[in-house]
């Protein structure tokens, strides 16, 4: 697998020049990473209809493979330390293996990262992506996006940056490896700090909806609605507004790139998304609530949200165990 000339002719087409978080954006990104057909425009009109690429798969295989070869090493080293050494010793060099895997996909490892900013880019604007385009373009949106397999991808990736930063298998890989090393504290700050806000806004909006759907049935007490939700202290307005802007942003992260991925974006989880879909279809006037509630409660996000709390775990892990500031952590 290390110098595979399989996957260094293909990562070619979806690993961008620019190979770590915070580098300027690829000017040109001509298809969704980890996807064979070339990227929509939004004028089209039409659902997204690429599909998986297959070499990305057996990337993802690799990644993750390379991360548990990692992970058993250190558990069997722990288990035969005192009792086989001859095992030890045969262990030993499976770590410096990871490691030129490492070394040699540096960019291709660390350029998932960029993508998530490119993608914004690629897509141009957000608008084909369903709500009110006239009031979402008046409320923020995400400064990174990600699909399905992209996310996947970070998730591979940042697993085996948590094995190389874990036990005395970060005290070899620091040393033999020190600037790639500090690469991986950088990009695994960055991940938390997008996947903590992905999956904050995804609960701000789900507790602020059920919390505004309950005090529909509660009008003729209002002294008793407060008390029952602390959410709506402010008002009602201000907590619908609150739900509105959080699933808008969740939304914004979200791109839809095959047709099974806009089926399940179309596919509510909970009743009340079900009937907002269903009334937004057939009444234009549909109420801004009821429109937004899909946004967060959808499969598509359901399955998204599941692989974001892996990379949010696996970069906390990172900071936790090799970041400078974790010795102040309480």
């Amino acid at each position: 697998l290390i110098g595979n000339q399989l996957l260094k002719a293909t990562s070619v087409a979806w690993a961008p020049k620019s190979g770590s978080v915070g580098e300027s954006a690829s000017p040109i990104v001509t298809r969704h990473r980890g996807y064979n057909a070339p990227i929509q425009t939004n004028l089209s009109g039409a659902r997204p209809a690429s599909q998986k690429d297959s070499v990305h798969e057996i990337w993802l295989v690799a990644v993750n493979t390379f991360a548990s070869l990692l992970r058993s090493v250190r558990q069997q080293s722990s288990t035969h330390e005192k009792v086989d050494e001859q095992i030890v010793s045969q262990l030993a060099p499976i770590s410096k293996i990871v490691f030129d895997f490492v070394c040699s996909y540096e960019r291709e490892l660390f350029s998932c990262f960029a993508a998530l900013f490119n993608e914004v880019h690629a897509q141009g604007n957000l608008s084909n992506k369903g709500g009110k385009s006239s009031f979402s373009s008046s409320i923020q949106s995400s400064s990174f996006a990600f699909t399905s397999n992209l996310l996947k991808e970070c998730e591979a990736v940042s697993f085996l940056f948590a094995e190389l930063c874990t036990g005395n298998t970060r005290t070899q890989f620091a040393r033999s490896c020190g600037s790639i090393y500090k690469k991986i504290l950088t990009a695994s700050v960055e991940l938390t700090k997008m996947t903590s806000s992905f999956l904050g806004s995804i609960g701000n909006a789900r507790e602020l909806f059920m919390a505004l759907s309950d005090a529909k049935t509660m009008l003729d007490q209002p002294s008793a609605m407060l008390d029952a939700h602390p959410l709506l202290a402010e008002g009602i307005p201000n907590a619908r507004h609150e739900a509105i802007r959080n699933a808008h942003f969740a939304h914004s992260c979200c791109i839809l790139a095959t047709r099974e991925d806009f089926k399940d974006a179309h596919t509510a989880t909970t009743k009340d998304a079900r009937v907002g879909e269903s009334e937004s279809t057939q009444n234009s006037s549909a109420s801004l609530e009821q429109s937004f509630q899909i946004h967060v409660n959808n499969k598509f996000i359901a399955e998204v949200e599941e692989v974001a709390g892996y990379c949010l775990f696996n970069s906390l892990s990172v900071v936790a165990n090799a970041h400078p500031a974790s010795e102040s952590f309480v």
